[in-house]
Parts: structure tokens; sequence; C-alpha cells
């Protein structure tokens, strides 16, 4: 909800474009949970008992993906409303120039693919801390530690960008083959493991968690590299001219240039 509102509220086209892709994953995922959690459901229901409980949860799981998808028939109306609304705005800030059109897309690709990544990070972290470890293992405080440290090499990923600042897109594109070892290494231990008590009914969610994060990663690199490259090629002089007709545009209309009264303004310019 968050991530909709901030794409309307700053005229991405794009993001609204990542979140319509995002909730039909959701919606393949959560077709996946309706067999996952059915298994876990009828390893606890003894034979012969009652099975009223279990055919609600499985009318809940079933609900899930429904919802979803009517939401995500919504995205994609309100998407190609949204897309249309805005491109002039975006065209009136940036200007006629492809090359910086084609710069800031670039830019807004890079930071859609940031936000996702750190949904996709805590969400396996969660997962990982609350399912599979103890807070007796030295793994879990160690993640504990680890999941603020990854967030703030997400922001500096941002703010490097923003800023066009060469050495710190540099440490934050290090940090991104760092985290491709570490779900590389996550998804290969999950797999090898998925017949013990552990792993037996997680695996396949962890799996897909670990697995979109190394594919988002690797795409966060080629983005990263791609924005890193237009540096200085004049798309933050663009991107700090937008913010200040944003300033503009939200303290009013008040004019302060000196009208007289009668509405006559000696500093005019006339054609006569």
């Amino acid at each position: 909800m968050y991530l909709a509102v901030e794409s309307v509220y700053n005229k991405n086209t794009l993001q609204f474009l990542f979140l319509a892709i995002f909730n039909f994953s959701l919606l393949v995922y959560g077709g996946l949970q309706i067999y996952e959690v059915k298994e876990n459901v009828d390893q606890y229901i003894k034979p012969g008992v009652s099975s009223a409980h279990s055919t609600q949860i499985t009318a809940l799981t079933i609900a899930v993906p429904c919802v979803i998808g009517i939401a995500e028939i919504a995205y994609i109306a309100l998407g190609w409303k949204i897309w249309k609304e805005f491109g002039w705005k975006v065209y009136k800030f940036l200007g006629a120039d492809r090359n910086i059109k084609r710069m800031y897309a670039q830019y807004q690709v890079f930071e859609c693919l940031l936000k996702f990544d750190i949904f996709f990070y805590v969400g396996f972290s969660i997962q990982w801390l609350s399912l599979v470890l103890t807070d007796k293992d030295f793994e879990f405080w160690a993640t504990v530690v680890a999941l603020p440290v990854s967030l703030l090499l997400l922001v500096e990923g941002l703010l490097a960008a923003r800023h066009e600042n060469k050495w710190m897109m540099g440490s934050f594109m290090f940090g991104c083959v760092a985290g491709c070892a570490y779900f590389v290494y996550k998804a290969f231990r999950v797999y090898s493991n998925r017949k013990d008590a552990d792993f037996l009914h997680l695996y396949k969610s962890l799996l897909i968690f670990a697995c979109l994060s190394i594919i988002l990663l690797c795409t966060t690199f080629i983005s990263a590299t791609i924005v890193m490259l237009n540096f200085g090629k004049g798309l933050k002089q663009s991107m700090n001219r937008k913010n200040d007709v944003h300033k503009l545009e939200r303290r009013g209309t008040e004019y302060k240039g000196g009208l007289r009264p009668g509405g006559y303004n000696p500093k005019r310019m006339s054609i006569e």
C-alpha cells in the first residue's frame, strides 16, 4: 500500500508497473501456499477426526489468491490510467531530451529494484529467524546484526544514485555481490537439507524467496552499473530542477514581484 501511494505521489509510473508484476508473483505464491498448507494440516489431523477445521483452513488459503487476483485486475486498470496521466507531467519536468528521459527511466528502475530487494531480504530473514533458527544459535544473532547493516547498504545505493557518488555506488555493488553469495549459500543449504525435519515443510517457501533474492540482486547489480555509467550526463541537474518546481508548486500561487495597484507593472516587457 505504501509503495502504491508513493508511486502516485512521486508520479513514478515504472514503480506502479513493478507493483503489478509483484502482485502477480504474490498470486502465484498464494497458489503454491494452498498445497503447502494442506500438506501441513493433513500431517497433524488424525485419520477419522472431523475435518471441519481442515475445510475452513483450505477455504481461507483459496480465498487469499482470489483476493490477490481481484487486486491484480485493479492494479492493471489503474496502472494504465496512471501511465497516461503522468506521461505528460514527466515530459514537462524533464523536457524533450530523449537521453535525459532514458536515464531517468533507468534511475527509476534502479530505485524500484532497491525497494523490492528490501522486501525479499527482510521476508527471507524473518522466515529464517522464526522458523529455522533459535535464539541459542550463533547464526540467529549474526542474522539479527546483519539485517540492519544490509538495509543501510541498500539505502547507500539509493543515495549514491541520487547524488551520483561513484565511491558509494562501488561499495554498494560490492555488497550486492556479497548478498548474492549469501543467498546462494542459503539456497544450497535449504535444498540439500530439504528432507530434514527443520526444512521438510518450509523448503519450498525458503527456496522461492532465496532464488528471487538472487535474481533481484543480480538485476540490481546490472542496473547499478547502468546508472553509474550515466553519472555526470545531466540527469542530476534535471532532477534538481524537477524538485525546485515541486517546491514552487507547493508554496502556492502568491506572487511577490512588486505588481503595482491597477495591474500595471513597469518592468513588463512589451512588443510595441
